[in-house]
């Protein structure tokens, strides 16, 4: 949780920043596909607070704010590019969004496809080999070397 929130500010500071260009853009997706129903109660992570002393650009959201969105995803992830859409979305956190469900993949490579700005799409993943297996189906099929898209899957196994 720590990680992503991290990795989530330096990447809006880099683009603030002008580190790295505006184009580029980066999504990460959580999907809980065994959330329990009722509300999980979330006690604080233990973790110093940072500091953003030496940036204007500050973080739009805490490590607590994400860890409790995924001990409670509320937004179910069927219809999710449509939901993407949407003004003001409850569970997106920066450039992190989090799911309740398994996710359609043909609708989100599909979406993904259509909305490109590059020909490469690196697709990143952890979790169990399964799913691996179906990330790399789905970037073989929408791989397309005459319509200039290319997926690539980075994936590590646990």
């Amino acid at each position: 949780i720590h990680m992503l929130t991290d990795l989530s500010y330096e990447l809006k500071k880099s683009k603030a920043t002008n580190q790295i260009d505006k184009s580029y853009y980066c999504e990460i997706h959580i999907y809980v596909t065994a959330a329990e129903k009722d509300a999980i109660p979330v006690a604080p992570l233990h973790r110093p607070k940072r500091v953003f002393h030496q940036s204007s650009c500050k973080p739009t959201f805490t490590a607590d704010e994400l860890y409790s969105k995924v001990l409670n995803p509320t937004v179910p992830s069927k219809g999710q590019v449509a939901r993407m859409k949407e003004p003001r979305p409850p569970n997106r956190l920066q450039d992190i969004w989090v799911w309740n469900g398994r996710p359609n993949w043909d609708e989100i490579f599909r979406d993904m496809k259509d909305q490109r700005q590059h020909s490469d799409i690196g697709v990143c993943f952890c979790g169990a080999p399964v799913i691996g297996a179906d990330l790399r189906t789905m970037c073989e099929k929408y791989s397309d070397v005459s319509e200039q898209c290319l997926f690539s899957l980075h994936k590590e196994n646990f």
